[in-house]
């Protein structure tokens, strides 16, 4: 402990007491007795204050103390009142706390004082009650701690406390739904900034729910810092799957890769099934389906088969998914299948796989045993048979009603007896039946504009928008109606709004592009647009993206002849016949090609 330090002397100027004072002057004399007199008056005033006070008990005193502000004042009257009542429940007693705590507020000046309100608020909030009287103090809690947080929005502590208050209404039944629970929860949260109160923000969203549903936890602020604050082993998996979600929904799929590769890279055994899983899929959507299969290799169980089996057919090693899938449709001992969807799956792709069309009907007929209303596995049967044999075994199947595919299948397969002017009429009556099936408008718009009954597709394209059918092939037909009708600049705006929702370039079967409802013919129309406008590069672009969506070659070949037809104009000559050929060898009986090959051979 420090040593005190010692006290210095003082130094006093030097006097003699003993030397005579000198002769006081007649002026000095006279201030000396003004002094002594006032002195003498001070005395007598003093005494008689005091006998005043003390006859008076001492109330002339009150009004030269401190005064008490009248908020301090305020706040010790309902303190008082508060200690009386003894019946807080009761609807007199709470109306009167409520208004006291209103006229409270008004005269309070500054977040502080606030804050004093808002305590006293929150302990009639946290009262042992029930019914009217607890919704009561809890509404009112919550409307001030608001009018709070927007007096001071740039301050934690009343966020935090607003959201304290949300917290505890939501609990009185009736008073706040979950949608205005969620709304403002979230709000509180979005305002929590500081260090101080930085692991609270977290709380609040996932009692709000936002962070179960990535397409919301993109309007988290920092949703990654906040999903990092959560901590923790058993947290850190589920963070990692949670923020590999949300970049890929922004569309950044190289984060979301490093995030899924430092969860599948750790040690064995710290990762779950769950883990393992997520990793698989993203891998499988996403350009990789050997690493798919390599992490599912980990699990022997049907799941993990059947999902194997998926990613080694998208390889490229038919044959050993074919080997999964027959292990899982001729379980033995203890490996019997106890999900008959599995076995289902297995069936179907084994019949879709089939070498030849006996081994695809023996496949099917084991489907359609295992499970008699699969409704593909119908379908596909069906199409192994002749006209009357396939349509007998629809209308015996007893799903027409439920099943609009099957009744599509049937009405295709009844269009070859039928002539077009039956067709067209019957094709209405099977969108009256499914009026609320997206994919019967699509077949019959395709099929209207097939046999050029651009009439029926616009009054059926008007119909599906009555009937709130959305979809991009809408689009994709009106855009064409308009080309139809040399309105080409409007065609082609419409057009474009259906690309966008397709990667340009990307084929089908590429990374990310699953599920897409891209359709060739939008890129080859806009093409041709742009081919009649002369724009042939611009053209060439469009069908060179349209190629990798085409499945049928009868199609590929009408692409290929319109490619070598741009680059004769651009002058490429020699890519032009090169183009052309390939277009035969697709379509050796397509005669406009024929011509085109007979010309240029012929040309000088």
């Amino acid at each position: 402990m420090p040593m005190r330090s010692e006290i210095p002397d003082l130094d006093f100027p030097d006097f003699d007491i003993d030397e005579p004072a000198p002769p006081q002057s007649a002026g000095q004399k006279i201030i000396r007795r003004a002094c002594v007199l006032g002195l003498c008056l001070v005395c007598a005033l003093s005494g008689g204050l005091a006998y005043v006070i003390l006859a008076s008990g001492g109330d002339l005193l009150s009004p030269i103390a401190p005064r008490e502000e009248p908020f301090t004042r305020k706040l010790r009257e309902y303190d008082v009142v508060l200690a009386g009542s003894s019946s807080r429940g009761d609807k007199v007693v709470t109306a009167r706390l409520n208004r006291l705590l209103d006229s409270l507020e008004k005269d309070a000046e500054g977040m502080d004082a606030q804050l004093s309100v808002l305590k006293r608020r929150r302990a009639l909030a946290r009262e042992d009650l029930f019914g009217d009287a607890l919704t009561a103090y809890r509404q009112a809690y919550l409307a001030a701690a608001e009018r709070v947080v927007t007096a001071f929005p740039y301050s934690d502590i009343p966020s935090a406390i607003a959201a304290e208050a949300a917290i505890l209404q939501a609990r009185a039944a009736g008073s706040l739904s979950d949608e205005e629970f969620t709304t403002k929860l979230e709000g509180f949260a979005s305002r929590i900034t500081s260090p101080a109160l930085a692991s609270l923000a977290p709380d609040l969203y996932i009692l709000s729910g936002a962070l179960e549903n990535p397409r919301r936890a993109l309007n988290v602020p920092s949703v990654e810092e906040t999903l990092s604050r959560l901590g923790g082993a058993s947290a850190e998996e589920q963070f990692i799957i949670n923020a590999a979600l949300i970049r890929i929904l922004k569309g950044d799929i190289s984060g979301a890769g490093a995030y899924v590769r430092s969860l599948i890279d750790q040690a064995d055994g710290a990762v779950t099934r769950k883990g393992v899983f997520f990793a698989a899929e993203f891998f499988y959507d996403f350009g990789d389906p050997r690493r798919a299969a390599e992490i599912l290799s980990r699990y022997t169980d049907e799941e993990s088969l059947a999902r194997q089996a998926d990613a080694l057919w998208l390889t490229g090693s038919q044959e050993n998914a074919r080997n999964l899938w027959l292990l899982l449709v001729s379980p033995t001992g203890e490996s019997a299948v106890p999900d008959p969807q599995i076995r289902s799956r297995a069936l179907y792709n084994l019949a879709s796989s089939a070498p030849t069309r006996t081994a695809e009907v023996v496949y099917l007929e084991q489907l359609l045993g295992h499970e008699p209303r699969h409704v593909y596995g119908i379908i596909r049967y069906t199409r192994l048979q002749n006209a009357a044999r396939a349509i007998a075994l629809l209308e015996d199947s007893g799903l027409l009603e439920d099943a609009a595919l099957l009744d599509l299948e049937r009405h295709r397969r009844k269009q070859d007896g039928w002539n077009i002017d039956r067709m067209i009429p019957e094709t209405w009556l099977l969108l009256d039946r499914h009026h609320d099936d997206p994919r019967i408008y699509q077949w019959a718009a395709y099929y209207f504009d097939l046999q050029r009954r651009y009439g029926e597709t616009s009054t059926l394209l008007r119909q599906a928008r009555r009937n709130g059918v959305t979809g991009s092939w809408l689009s994709l037909h009106e855009g064409l109606g308009m080309i139809r009708q040399g309105r080409l600049s409007e065609g082609l705006e419409m057009l474009n709004t259906v690309s966008v929702s397709s990667p340009a370039g990307a084929p089908a079967s590429s990374p990310g592009n699953a599920g897409l409802n891209a359709s060739w013919q939008v890129y080859a129309n806009i093409g041709r647009v742009l081919e009649a406008e002369r724009s042939y590069t611009a053209a060439l672009n469009q069908y060179e993206t349209a190629v990798p969506w085409v499945t049928e070659e009868v199609d590929a070949a009408k692409i290929q002849f319109r490619i070598s037809r741009c680059l004769r104009a651009l002058g490429r000559e020699r890519e032009s016949r090169r183009v052309l050929e390939y277009a035969r060898s697709l379509d050796p009986e397509n005669l406009t090609i024929r011509l085109e090959l007979g010309r240029s051979d012929t040309a000088p």
